[in-house]
C-alpha cells in the first residue's frame, strides 16, 4: 500500500490533491455547515434503520443447493439483523443507500417506508457536500486559467482543430485569405459557399447538394445495418450483396467528390485554420479521408470490404459533422477544459488505485464477499463499479466498511467536478463559436466586394 502512494508525485506535474487542500481551506464554512446537516440526516436514517431491522433474520446472499430437493442452504452472508444490528453497523450500509444504489432490497415493511423516503430525498441531501467541493474546484481551476492567460491576451480559449494538439500552432495560426485575386481563388470561393451553405452559396445548389450529401451518409449507415441481417444482405437472402456493393461504389465516387471539393476550398475553412494541409489533420479532414480510403485499400488488396471495413463504413455518419457541428464543438469543450479535467483524472487515478489496493489488504479474506478482491486487477474492476454509484457488494470487514464510506462520498464529487466544468465549457465555446462564425461568414464576402471594388473601372 505504502508503495502506491508513488502515486501522488504525479502531483507535482498535474496539481491535483494540492487544488482540493486549497478548497477545502476556501470552502471550509460551507462544508462545515452542509457536512453537518448531511451527518446528522444519516445518523438518523442509520438509526431508524437499527429499529426496522434489528430483528429481521432475512439473508440474500445464499449458498449452493436447492431447498426444494432437500439440499439445505446455508446464509453465506450476513442477515438484514446483523447489518443493523446497531447504528454503528447501520452507518456504513445507510450511507450507501443515501447514495441511490440499493444493492439491499429485502427490508421489512417499516424499513420499507424508511427506504421509501430515503429514495425521495437522501441523494441531494448527501450530495450537497460533494457539489460544493466540485463548484470550489471548478471556480479555483478557472481563476487560475484566466490568470494563466492574462499574460497571453491573444492566447484562444479553443482550438478548432486537432492538428493544434500535436505542436502544429503554425497550421493553426494561417492567416485568412486577404482577396480573390485570381480565378482559381474565385473558384475556391464558390465551391466552399456551396459546401458551407455560407454567403451566395445559401441558394438552392447549396441546399441540393447539402441535403444530398445528408441523405447519402444515411443511407450509408442504414445499408451497413440491412447488409448484416443474412435474410436480406447475405449471400443467400432476399436481395443479395449486389445491391449494397453498388450503393457502396456510388457512395465511394461522391464520397471521393466532396473530399476533393472540401480540400481544393480549404484557403477558405476556418476550421481548417485556411491551410490544405490544416483540412487533411483537422477532425473533419480525418473523417473523410476514413470514409473512402478502406474502400479502395480493401479493393487494392482483393479483401470482401462488405465485412472487413464494414465498421469503418459507418464512421460516414462523422461526415454529418459538416452540416451539424457536435464533435468537432465537443472537441473544443474539451480543449477549453483540459487542465481541469487533467487534474480531476489525476485524482480519480490515486483515488481508484488507493482504494482497490486498500479493498485488497482488507477484504481479501473476507467469505461474504467471495473472492471479489482475491487480487489488485479485481478489486480495480469492482471498485471502478462502486466510484460510478454501484454497489453489488456491500458486506465488507470494518476496515473495508470505512473505505466504502469514503467512496460514497469523494465519488460523487469525482463526477460532479467534470461533468459541471463540461457544462460551462459547453457555455463559453458555444458564444466564442458564434462571435467566430460570424466574423468568418463575413470574411470573404468582404474579401470579394473589395476585389471587385478595385477592378471597377
Amino acid at each position: 500500500m505504502l508503495r502506491m502512494l508513488r502515486l501522488l508525485k504525479l502531483d507535482k506535474y498535474v496539481p491535483c490533491l494540492t487544488l482540493i487542500d486549497d478548497v477545502l481551506r476556501d470552502k471550509a464554512h460551507t462544508l462545515v455547515v452542509t457536512g453537518f446537516a448531511a451527518g446528522v440526516f444519516w445518523i438518523f436514517v442509520a438509526m431508524l434503520l437499527h429499529l426496522a431491522e434489528k430483528d429481521d433474520q432475512v439473508c440474500t446472499n445464499l449458498g449452493d443447493g436447492d431447498p426444494t430437493k432437500g439440499d439445505a442452504v446455508q446464509c453465506v452472508g450476513p442477515t438484514q439483523a446483523q447489518r443493523f444490528q446497531d447504528v454503528p453497523h447501520a452507518l456504513p450500509y445507510s450511507l450507501i443507500l443515501l447514495t441511490g444504489d440499493y444493492p439491499l432490497v429485502d427490508f421489512t415493511f417499516w424499513g420499507k417506508i424508511i427506504n421509501f423516503f430515503m429514495v425521495l430525498f437522501a441523494a441531494g441531501v448527501c450530495a450537497v457536500p460533494s457539489g460544493v467541493i466540485a463548484a470550489g474546484f471548478t471556480d479555483l481551476l478557472r481563476q487560475r486559467r484566466r490568470e494563466n492567460r492574462r499574460g497571453d491576451p491573444e492566447k484562444p480559449a479553443y482550438s478548432n482543430s486537432w492538428f493544434k494538439a500535436i505542436g502544429l500552432e503554425w497550421l493553426v495560426n494561417c492567416s485568412p485569405p486577404e482577396g480573390v485575386s485570381s480565378e482559381i481563388e474565385r473558384w475556391q470561393l464558390r465551391v466552399h459557399e456551396v459546401l458551407t451553405g455560407e454567403g451566395e452559396g445559401e441558394g438552392t445548389i447549396s441546399k441540393v447538394v447539402r441535403s444530398s450529401i445528408v441523405s447519402l451518409i444515411l443511407l450509408n449507415v442504414l445499408a451497413v445495418i440491412l447488409e448484416s441481417e443474412p435474410e436480406i444482405g447475405g449471400g443467400n437472402g432476399s436481395l443479395g450483396e449486389l445491391p449494397f456493393d453498388i450503393i457502396e461504389g456510388i457512395s465511394v465516387g461522391l464520397f471521393t467528390v466532396e473530399f476533393c471539393a472540401r480540400l481544393f476550398a480549404a484557403r477558405y475553412e476556418v476550421s481548417a485554420g485556411f491551410s490544405y494541409v490544416g483540412y487533411l489533420l483537422s477532425f473533419y479532414g480525418i473523417v473523410d479521408v476514413i470514409s473512402i480510403l478502406p474502400y479502395f485499400i480493401g479493393v487494392a488488396m482483393g479483401l470482401d470490404n462488405n465485412t472487413v471495413f464494414r465498421v469503418f463504413r459507418l464512421c460516414r455518419l462523422f461526415q454529418l459533422e459538416h452540416f451539424m457541428e457536435a464533435f468537432t464543438l465537443i472537441d473544443d469543450v474539451f480543449m477549453g477544459c483540459a487542465d481541469i479535467l487533467a487534474a480531476t483524472g489525476l485524482l480519480a487515478l490515486i483515488i481508484w488505485l488507493g482504494a482497490a489496493t486498500l479493498f485488497y489488504t482488507f477484504e481479501k479474506d473476507n467469505a461474504a464477499v467471495g473472492d471479489d478482491f482475491d487480487n489488485i486487477p479485481n478489486a480495480l474492476y469492482f471498485t471502478a463499479v462502486f466510484l460510478g454509484g454501484e454497489w453489488a457488494v456491500c458486506d465488507f470487514t470494518p476496515a473495508g466498511k470505512f473505505v466504502s464510506m469514503f467512496l460514497c462520498i469523494i465519488g460523487i464529487a469525482l463526477y460532479a467536478i467534470p461533468v459541471g466544468t463540461i457544462f460551462e465549457s459547453f457555455g463559453d465555446v458555444l458564444a466564442e463559436r458564434a462571435e467566430a462564425d460570424k466574423a468568418a461568414a463575413e470574411l470573404p464576402q468582404q474579401a470579394l466586394a473589395d476585389t471587385e471594388e478595385q477592378t471597377t473601372p
